[in-house]
């Protein structure tokens, strides 16, 4: 259950199907409960008192409210990831940029460009490896990123050779 709800009709037919159409405050509560455990959320006894309270309300406030924190928690095109899979995903963009860098492994014309002396940020690719290269440093950003986002370690020193 998470909305946006355009009537109340629509936010009461949402807790109707959360709840196999029980009612009550203990369906109310339940509802809630729910929102807030798949959020993650930290309750305290007042917090709880609080939901048990909002639960006495009419069950559309209880399916907005419930529809605010699940949206609350994973906005619109976001996703949530545990940090076991995120660091699938980080190992996965390692791979791929790795596998992209090796592209150019053996191509005399990059071993060309590797030669001569170049500036800072000149890519060390001939033109038709350099967006392989240019890929391989989005995929190494991304998944220092995610390793942040996720509480992972993360070593911020790009891994791309330049």
């Amino acid at each position: 259950m998470t909305g946006p709800y355009e009537t109340e009709r629509e936010a009461r037919a949402a807790a109707e199907a959360a709840t196999g159409g029980e009612h009550g405050t203990a369906a109310n509560f339940a509802i809630l409960a729910s929102a807030i455990e798949a959020a993650g959320i930290e309750m305290g006894t007042w917090d709880w008192r609080v939901v048990n309270w909002l639960a006495g309300w009419e069950r559309s406030t209880v399916a907005v409210i419930a529809g605010l924190i699940a949206r609350a928690n994973h906005p619109a095109g976001s996703i949530a990831l545990s940090p076991e899979r995120a660091e699938t995903v980080r190992l996965a963009l390692d791979d791929a940029k790795w596998g992209r860098v090796g592209k150019g492994v053996g191509c005399p014309d990059c071993d060309a460009v590797e030669e001569t002396s170049r500036a800072p940020d000149d890519l060390p690719a001939c033109e038709r490896h350099r967006p392989d290269v240019m890929r391989a440093e989005r995929y190494d950003e991304m998944g220092r990123w995610l390793a942040r986002a996720a509480g992972l370690p993360v070593d911020d020193e790009p891994e791309v050779p330049r």
